[in-house]
């Protein structure tokens, strides 16, 4: 029973001796220190089988890492085991180690962030055809995050996206809440009553809370195609040769830049409704 308490002992020093960073040898030489009190390289060589050149450098690791000590007589030097006050300066000495890393990876980390931050964001540009790729799009922005769809409006997406799926659409946008802004030429829309009651929706909740339109002469600004700008992207969509096509640009700066452009026009447009603005 005592044989095993001892291995298991053992065993946990060992163990323990590594997590201190010491190698097999450093571990062997210190566990002789354990038991020998004060002893020569001469005496110690003799316990543990390492050359005494092997044992310089085994013990100037030892009293490097705050583990072993020296005494130095007139004719000879003596080692043993440092004392517990050595062991926890070199345990302090670990922690300060180990803050100063984290506070040098905190700030690498700072400027990494800040670097992603700065450098020019990559756009991304996406083709889409057919009248599958309007109704995704108009999907994919009710369902978005943001809280408000700019639009230069045609009557387009209504036509291409069919009367049943543009008024779910509208109630997706309502449900989440989502103001969504068109600007359009006279010839497509004209002023909202109080009621809320038009020919092309029957959604008065969609247009009397979220829903918000002015007019722009075409002179002014000809809107021939539909285009969509959320926060980080643009969506531009519309008939090229007889076919339908969506482009999908991805960036949050020429998001930017292009709601910008409908803020100016929006600013200049007339306002028909009595309600919002």
């Amino acid at each position: 029973m005592v044989d095993i308490r001892y291995n298991k002992f053992m065993q946990n020093l060992d163990e323990a001796l590594q997590t201190l960073g010491l190698s097999q040898n450093e571990g062997n030489v210190y566990k002789v220190l354990l038991t020998s009190g004060w002893i020569t390289v001469l005496a110690l060589s003799r316990k543990c089988l390492h050359k005494r050149s092997t044992l310089y450098r085994l013990l100037e690791s030892l009293c490097q890492k705050g583990l072993a000590e020296t005494r130095v007589d007139e004719k000879t030097t003596y080692y043993a085991v440092a004392g517990s006050d050595s062991l926890k300066e070199k345990v302090s000495e670990e922690i300060r180690r180990v803050n100063k890393f984290q506070e040098a990876a905190a700030l690498v980390q700072l400027q990494y962030n800040s670097i992603l931050a700065t450098e020019p964001q990559r756009t991304e540009v996406r083709f889409h055809r057919g009248v599958k790729s309007i109704q995704m799009v108009e999907w994919k922005t009710a369902q978005a995050e943001d809280s408000e769809t700019l639009v230069f409006a045609t009557n387009q997406w209504t036509n291409f996206a069919g009367r049943e799926l543009s008024e779910q659409i509208r109630e997706e946008r309502l449900n989440r809440n989502a103001t969504i802004k068109e600007l359009a030429n006279e010839k497509n829309y004209g002023k909202i009553p109080k009621n809320g009651k038009v020919g092309w929706t029957t959604n008065k909740d969609y247009l009397l809370k979220i829903y918000r339109h002015r007019l722009i002469p075409s002179s002014v600004l000809p809107i021939t195609n539909e285009t969509l700008i959320q926060a980080n992207s643009v969506y531009f969509y519309g008939l090229e040769n007889n076919e339908i096509v969506v482009l999908e640009f991805i960036s949050t700066s020429y998001a930017n830049l292009v709601k910008g452009l409908f803020n100016m026009a929006w600013k200049d447009a007339k306002a028909l409704d009595d309600f919002g603005s």
